[in-house]
């Protein structure tokens, strides 16, 4: 997007706007771990994991409370509980 957008972002904003991402998303047939960081800063965007999940085959979610930028070195013991079940699959 940088590379070929750089000098007018009009035309980024289209492609983003153009892709299909829920086409996208339901063509991932991996188990999939959707995680959320989920900041204040975003807070009125609402939480977004689980809808995400719900388009995919096989996906499930998990949320970490976290502050941000600094999220993996700041909440690393919350994130690997969050990731773990997943891992061993042992989430519901």
């Amino acid at each position: 997007d940088y590379v070929q957008g750089w000098r007018n972002t009009v035309a980024m904003y289209r492609a983003v706007f153009a892709l299909d991402l829920e086409m996208y998303l339901k063509r991932i047939a991996a188990p999939t771990l959707v995680l959320e960081f989920r900041v204040p800063q975003e807070q009125h965007l609402g939480p977004q994991a689980e809808r995400v999940a719900a388009i995919m085959r096989n996906a499930c979610a998990a949320a970490v409370a976290t502050g941000y930028p600094l999220a993996l070195q700041d909440s690393a013991p919350a994130i690997a509980d969050a990731c773990l079940p997943f891992l061993l699959g042992t989430n519901a």
